[in-house]
């Protein structure tokens, strides 16, 4: 399996909110290289501190510096 560097560029919570949530829903925005083309998927994606977790990371917002991702957590 290959790699790919993303890099965190925006973390939001949501406004949005059930009273029986377990926690604040928020989105992390994250920027890749320009030749990083990732389809609409679930990737394992690596932390130093977190480890490993899968992410469901959906293609938004090219830029001239490169595709940007989004995370979800509700």
């Amino acid at each position: 399996a290959s790699q790919v560097n993303l890099e965190l560029v925006k973390a939001t919570e949501s406004k949005h909110s059930t009273p029986m949530a377990k926690r604040q829903p928020f989105s992390l925005l994250f920027q890749a290289s320009k030749n990083t083309l990732l389809g609409q998927g679930t990737y394992t994606v690596h932390h130093k501190r977190l480890g490993s977790l899968p992410l469901f990371l959906v293609p938004v917002m090219p830029v001239e510096e490169g595709p940007r991702y989004q995370v979800v957590f509700n």
